[in-house]
């Protein structure tokens, strides 16, 4: 397997970014190549420090994970949109842009993401316990196409890491703040109740991946990326498909995803559903 991680060397402090990618190539059995892309107009000498730096980088990673230094040119999201379809996963930091930037554009990461041909991992908490038995998050929308495929990436990832995975579906519905206990659970209940067809489906999508990693299967109530914040606590990783829709849906999915990417108390996960469309 090959994982390219995408650093910016215009900023520092890149160590982080690069052990959490060198962990993830031991647990996937892969070799980890790191990548710049720059603009066209920078000198031959400013190129030759640019990979003098990334094999800096890349004497970090264990030698028998270490892969390739990577210089590249153009629109960084675009670039490495091109490049995920060499890849098994790329992984991109959780890096804020301008206020401007992040107004017109949203996070590079999610402008990635949406677009990606493999796997992208965003990390965003420490390294995980190395005894410890990785909780993986993956979202489903029931209504929507191809979720069995969505839970199966998922579950293959769950397998690799050995890891357990649960299947949460989101009604954006609320209802009312009840103080009293008793009325509140019972409240509770009634809501289950009448959302119990939802709750199968999605009990039916998690029954098509393996035992050994399958988890529950959740329903909860309020908007996607609230219910996925709120639950990512935890988890070691929350998963998501990238399917792209255009619109106002498309608009809406993005925002989820960029409401995850930047809020997420642990790390993000993103599938590459938008070519099964």
């Amino acid at each position: 397997m090959r994982i390219l991680v995408a650093v910016d060397l215009a900023v520092s402090g890149h160590d982080w970014l690069i052990g959490r990618a060198s962990d993830l190539a031991g647990h996937l059995d892969a070799t980890l190549d790191i990548t710049y892309v720059r603009s066209p107009d920078v000198s031959l000498a400013s190129i030759d420090n640019f990979l003098a730096q990334l094999r800096m980088l890349l004497s970090k990673v264990e030698p028998a994970r270490r892969g390739v230094p990577r210089c590249e040119v153009g629109v960084p999201d675009d670039v490495l949109v091109e490049l995920s379809s060499e890849y098994d996963a790329l992984v991109v930091g959780p890096r804020e842009p301008g206020a401007l930037e992040r107004m017109l554009r949203g996070t590079m990461a999610v402008r990635i993401l949406l677009r990606a041909h493999c796997p992208v991992l965003i990390p965003r908490a420490k390294l995980w316990d190395a005894e410890a038995t990785p909780r993986i998050l993956v979202a489903v929308d029931i209504n929507g196409p191809n979720q069995d495929k969505v839970v199966g990436f998922a579950a293959r990832w769950g397998q690799t890491l050995g890891g357990r995975l649960d299947a949460v579906y989101a009604v954006a519905e609320s209802i009312p703040h009840i103080k009293e206990a008793t009325v509140r659970e019972r409240a509770e209940q009634e809501w289950l109740a009448t959302h119990s067809s939802e709750l199968d489906k999605v009990k039916s999508i998690l029954a098509t991946i393996p035992e050994d990693i399958r988890g529950e299967a959740l329903l909860r109530r309020g908007q996607p990326e609230a219910v996925l914040v709120a639950m990512s606590s935890n988890y070691h990783m929350v998963a998501l498909g990238n399917r792209e829709r255009g619109g106002l849906t498309g608009f809406i999915l993005g925002a989820v995803a960029q409401h995850v990417v930047r809020n997420a108390r642990c790390d993000v996960l993103t599938l590459p559903t938008a070519d099964l469309a």
